[in-house]
């Protein structure tokens, strides 16, 4: 099954003659809001609204100097790079005052929690803002935001790399198994539609979502929205994937002990990761473990950082 879509990346600059290998500068890129960037040279201090630039510098052997967090707790995910990244709070309200501290250059963000601000950003330094949506999402801002850090090819490379990877994952997955992703908001639970890219991971993994497809395909909005414990129940996946930010206990609910996935003890607390799927660590981490969370028969456990792994639920009453 092969999922990736055509790369709708705008490359508009190359490099100047006799200086590809070792210095790719002048870029041009587009981010998802259309917007025309051009950079002259390396970005040197990095902000992540959202942990997307974070996983992708990382990846290319880097760090970011400011980021969000959830609970404002930094991603285990991304292990010990993140000790002393400064914390500018949730990726909806980025603290600009710690950010120009930081000397922020560059920000790579969440277009839906800061293009209304874009010009606040802009003040700032450079500012990029993708959709982190779908899958294709994913891929168009792994290639974009790789253009404007130095690293094109190996942008390209890992899309390829892990579209190669999904697709063999895919012949290997027995599926005969449905799954639900949620977030736990307060007292309430979000699902995903299918193209969210956590849930078309799952179902690249032959892995059925009940809460189903978009109302409006043509559009990647909405991407998930409320579902009552009544139809969580309706639902009643075989495995069950809850994300609630850090320091706060999954809200307990008598439902829970009438699904099958309570029954087999498959209801699994997720990590920063998973709603935050789109950079080329976070999305390989969830392929992964996703894999063996949903069989375990066929895939192995796979290495986590510390406090990165999925944990059993157990519900406080």
């Amino acid at each position: 099954m092969n999922i990736k879509h055509p790369l709708m990346i705008a490359v508009l600059a190359t490099t100047l003659s006799g200086a590809a290998l070792a210095d790719p500068y002048p870029v041009t890129v587009v981010d998802d809001l259309s917007r025309v960037v051009t950079f002259t040279e390396k970005p040197k201090n990095i902000a992540s609204v959202s942990i997307f630039a974070a996983d992708i510098m990382k990846k290319f052997g880097g760090k970011v100097v400011a980021s969000s967090t959830f609970g404002g707790e930094m991603p285990k995910y991304l292990g010990d790079v993140m000790d002393d990244v400064v914390d500018i709070g949730s990726r909806s309200e980025a603290n600009l005052e710690l950010m120009r501290a930081a000397n922020v250059d560059l920000t790579i963000a969440i277009r839906r929690y800061t293009e209304a601000h874009a010009d606040e950003f802009e003040e700032i330094g450079k500012y990029l803002a993708y959709d982190t949506i779908s899958y294709q999402d994913s891929e168009r801002a792994v290639a974009s935001a790789a253009m404007a850090l130095g690293f094109g090819d190996e942008g390209v490379s890992l899309n390829e790399d892990f579209t190669e990877l999904v697709d063999e994952m895919n012949d290997k997955a027995p599926g005969g198994v449905s799954a639900l992703f949620v977030w736990n908001w307060e007292d309430t639970l979000y699902g995903y539609y299918d193209h969210y890219m956590t849930v078309s991971l799952q179902k690249a993994l032959n892995a059925d979502n009940p809460f189903g497809a978009s109302p409006t395909p043509h559009t990647n909005k909405p991407f998930g929205g409320p579902i009552s414990y009544e139809e969580l129940l309706s639902y009643d996946p075989d495995v069950l994937f809850i994300f609630r930010s850090p320091g706060q206990d999954v809200a307990s609910h008598p439902v829970y002990e009438r699904l099958k996935a309570f029954k087999n003890n498959r209801i699994w607390r997720v990590k920063h990761q998973y709603p935050e799927v789109h950079g080329p660590i976070a999305r390989e981490l969830v392929l992964k473990e996703m894999a063996h969370l949903l069989y375990p028969d066929t895939f192995p456990k796979p290495e986590m950082p510390e406090g990165a792994q999925a944990t059993p639920v157990v519900f406080k009453k």
